[in-house]
């Protein structure tokens, strides 16, 4: 059992469930190791068995709260809604006012798309483990709409995150008396552009603490308030960001060229290395690329990162073309990155900062989803309520029907010569 502990400490999972199996075949009612083989199979991202294990030491063990909470996060990932929320509350009869669990909780709420119940609970992530944003120190109380006042409205979670709420921003502009937003420097100038002129702006990095406001207000929190039901996402779904045209133009011209009618702008990988653990957030670049390349589109790399080495082999193994624009920097220049995007006809993305970019700009999209995709995706949808230019092809089991690939290529076949 240690040394399956010492296996997992260095993230060699299978080694580690080699260890919890013998732990098993030796002391068949040690929960404590079905427990850790079910976290090993989530690492591997295989929730089946991690369910699995985890019920096994429920079995054993029927108050262990951790591998109830635990089973519960894994039901949720893997869209067994209902499910997790009754386990949820069963962790939280043993642990009252566990954050981690009313957190996780929140989630699969959300994911149900029962707003009401899930942004109550979303509050709780200040409290959890599981969120990596932190919250600024003040001694001003939290906004409400009904308080008027000079607003700080403050930045958490990452690029994607801030853009998705940030359709919210007007709502909060025309309820306070001032509105000042703290975020992330990248995002300003396109921020400066998109909203009212007398919004005044500091980077995240600013000291709260030198800045005058009356209340203060998280973007995440803005949705308690303005998204309580579906039918509030509508008017607020489409454009609402607006890029530097003149630069949107001269893009375009250049990047059509003699020969192409059509742009689609592509990126093919996204998240940090924890939250794209095995791959769950990228796909294969030449694949990609070969399921939409037609005669007349010319392709457009919108990822971000070092992908010279990639695009070359693309270019020398396959003949496929795809163009980077070298004076625009796809990470750190996200104004640039917004008139990229505003030259495309239309983008394909996996889950990232792009797809989001591009749903607030209104431009045409397609995001490539996970088996187990993130809440925000809502409940068997195939168009996104928070961008209604975004459209969703989630992964499918090839037994059951054509794959992610396949579903493009045919969207894509005869694209060029539509109008």
């Amino acid at each position: 059992f240690n040394l399956g502990k010492c296996y997992l400490e260095k993230l060699d999972l299978q080694a580690a469930i080699d260890c919890y199996d013998q732990v098993i075949k030796i002391k068949p009612d040690h929960a404590v190791a079905y427990l850790y083989k079910g976290n090993c199979k989530v690492g591997q991202c295989d929730l089946v068995g991690a369910i699995f294990n985890f019920t096994e030491a429920i079995k054993l063990k029927p108050d262990f709260t951790e591998a109830i909470t635990n089973l519960a996060n894994a039901q949720k990932d893997c869209g067994y809604l209902s499910e997790a929320i009754l386990n949820y509350n069963k962790a939280l009869e043993k642990k009252p006012g566990n954050a981690d669990v009313l957190f996780n909780q929140s989630l699969a709420y959300l994911a149900q798309e029962n707003f009401q119940g899930g942004w109550a609970q979303y509050e709780f992530r200040w409290q959890s483990a599981a969120n990596h944003s932190s919250s600024i120190v003040s001694i001003k109380p939290r906004w409400i709409p009904s308080a008027g006042g000079t607003v700080l409205l403050w930045s958490e979670q990452g690029i994607g995150d801030l853009i998705m709420f940030s359709s919210m921003v007007l709502e909060t502009y025309r309820l306070a008396d001032k509105l000042i937003i703290q975020t992330d420097e990248r995002l300003i100038p396109l921020f400066k552009r998109s909203f009212p002129a007398d919004i005044q702006y500091y980077n995240r990095a600013i000291d709260t603490s030198t800045i005058r406001y009356d209340y203060q207000i998280p973007f995440g929190s803005l949705a308690q308030h303005f998204r309580p039901s579906l039918q509030s996402f509508k008017e607020y779904s489409g454009a609402f960001l607006k890029a530097d045209l003149s630069l949107s133009h001269k893009l375009r011209k250049e990047l059509l060229g003699e020969r192409h009618t059509k742009i689609i702008g592509i990126s093919w990988r996204g998240g940090t290395k924890k939250d794209n653990f095995q791959g769950q957030r990228e796909i294969r670049l030449v694949a990609l690329a070969n399921a939409i390349k037609n005669d007349g589109v010319q392709l457009v790399s919108l990822q971000y990162g070092d992908t010279a080495e990639e695009l070359r082999k693309l270019a020398v193994q396959y003949g496929i073309n795809v163009i980077t624009v070298p004076e625009i920097d796809n990470f750190s220049d996200l104004d640039g990155l917004s008139s990229l995007i505003r030259a495309c006809d239309h983008v394909v993305s996996v889950d990232n900062s792009t797809v989001f970019m591009s749903g607030a700009l209104g431009i045409e999209t397609t995001v490539l989803l996970p088996r187990f995709p993130n809440w925000r995706w809502g409940n068997n949808r195939n168009k996104s309520y928070w961008h209604s230019s975004v459209n969703m092809i989630g992964e499918i089991n090839p037994t059951e029907g054509p794959s992610q690939l396949e579903v493009l290529e045919k969207n894509f076949k005869m694209w060029p010569m539509q109008s």
